[in-house]
């Protein structure tokens, strides 16, 4: 991606879906990390001690986190840069991920989910910023046709994937270290 947003120029044809297809993984990933909980949201109140009233509002939250940082995101995008803004939010979206390995109470759960959602916040402001930078305007509608499907796509992996992972193993480390492999 970084590469494409260099110079001034469109970037070239092949690399232009290249990049976009890489954006698409990377925002897979962190859906998939932000919601990779949601399908055993039960097994981990239970765990900590919540009732699900308790941990769908620790959900919320991570979401509603997303939603609040977008707005310094435009802050960042505009006055450091957008690869900076994408790069950070894949950082602070790993960063979350990492810290969800070693949740042993319900407070670092909420802080896991409140770093996730921060990331994916970021990167839902960074996203449409990137498109218009790769594509001419005649070919702009099918790219962010193609990217506006990243949510989608990492919610369904969420769920299909992430609950069968659990469902096979038992543990919630490899649910997120399906995350972290997507995203690195």
């Amino acid at each position: 991606i970084a590469q494409c947003l260099v110079g001034s120029e469109m970037c070239i044809r092949d690399r232009r879906w290249i990049s976009l297809i890489s954006m698409m993984v990377t925002g897979i990933a962190v859906v998939y990390i932000v919601m990779k909980w949601n399908p055993i949201l039960a097994i981990i109140g239970a765990e900590y001690g919540m009732d699900m009233s308790s941990i769908g509002n620790i959900s919320g939250l991570a979401l509603f986190m997303g939603c609040i940082v977008c707005f310094p995101a435009v802050w960042i995008m505009r006055n450091i840069g957008v690869k900076f803004t994408l790069a950070l939010a894949m950082a602070i979206t790993l960063a979350g991920s990492i810290m969800s390995l070693y949740v042993d109470s319900a407070g670092l759960f909420l802080a896991a989910r409140v770093i996730e959602g921060t990331g994916m916040g970021m990167l839902a402001a960074a996203g449409p910023n990137i498109v218009p930078r790769l594509f001419p305007l005649q070919k702009m509608g099918l790219a962010m046709g193609v990217w506006s499907q990243w949510t989608v796509t990492g919610l369904l992996v969420a769920i299909f994937a992430g609950s069968r992972l659990f469902a096979a193993t038992g543990d919630t480390a490899t649910v997120t270290y399906l995350g972290i492999g997507l995203l690195v």
